[in-house]
């Protein structure tokens, strides 16, 4: 059983979780029963780890973990100060662990099956399609994603390339603040404009490429993945390709990422390059 967990968690995820599990019980051990709001206290740290392991593992592995805390805090049950409300605070704990871990553990199997994506053939460059939209942002990886492309795509003349931008507005709009500075603006053209010209040096007709830039407020929850979707929706795109930035689950879980909810809600094949740390 030990093992498996390992195995499921690994081994230096699985030394951190248990270092957490073991020195909550040991402060809930030790604590004086008479301390009944350090003891609430403590039992709601319990789901740090639960989070953790589903969001490393799974479903298995949040369920796993949400077991072991609610086996850890049974002893609780036991106290000769424990009052009726103390045991079905304890009991709601219970349920709320295991609840919580399958709830995170299916978040993150549901991720985990996003960057799943089915291989095709792709020698005959119709198969990719002839309306193509690229997504760009402001990092180096985005223009990695038009190398890629024009490399390996084997992309042709008849192909209708559409070059996307998306500017973050660090305020809501008002009436001194409608659009992003002219800073922004020109850097977000020196990128359109970079991609271009890879696309032309590669054989890609400039009549057959078109750059686009569009505003979004970066305080909205998803402004750039938003944007994106609205464009896919303005015309009949056959396919799209996006950076994928190295995140951890926890990042992705708290900050979102543009490429996993494109594979999830765009209507279109969706390529993603992805980035490796370091």
């Amino acid at each position: 059983m030990i093992t498996e967990i390992v195995n499921k968690v690994g081994k230096r995820n699985f030394w951190f979780t248990s270092t957490i599990f073991l020195t909550l019980t040991l402060f809930h051990l030790l604590t004086s029963q008479e301390i009944i709001a350090i003891h609430i206290f403590i039992r709601s740290i319990y789901f740090v780890p639960i989070v953790l392991i589903a969001l490393w593992k799974g479903k298995k592995g949040g369920l796993i973990s949400s077991l072991i805390a609610s086996v850890l805090i049974s002893p609780h049950f036991f106290f000769d100060l424990s009052s009726n409300e103390f045991i079905l605070e304890n009991s709601i704990s219970i349920i709320l662990f295991n609840l919580t871990g399958l709830a995170v553990g299916f978040y993150s199997d549901r991720q985990k099956r996003s960057y799943f994506v089915e291989r095709t053939h792709i020698s005959n460059p119709t198969t990719f399609g002839k309306n193509i939209l690229i997504y760009l942002d402001d990092t180096p990886l985005s223009l990695k994603v038009v190398h890629w492309a024009v490399q390996f795509l084997n992309l042709h003349r008849d192909i209708q390339i559409t070059i996307l931008f998306v500017l973050l507005n660090r305020t809501e709009p008002t009436s001194s603040a409608k659009s992003p500075g002219e800073q922004d603006i020109e850097k977000a053209l020196d990128h359109l404009k970079d991609a271009k010209n890879s696309l032309v040096e590669n054989g890609i007709p400039e009549d057959k490429i078109e750059m686009k830039h569009v505003a979004a407020v970066a305080t909205s929850p998803r402004p750039s993945s938003d944007k994106i979707l609205e464009e896919l929706e303005k015309k009949n795109y056959d396919a799209i390709l996006v950076p994928k930035h190295y995140k951890t689950r926890a990042q992705e879980f708290i900050l979102g990422d543009v490429a996993v909810r494109l594979m999830r809600d765009a209507s279109v094949p969706v390529l993603a390059i992805k980035d490796y740390p370091n």
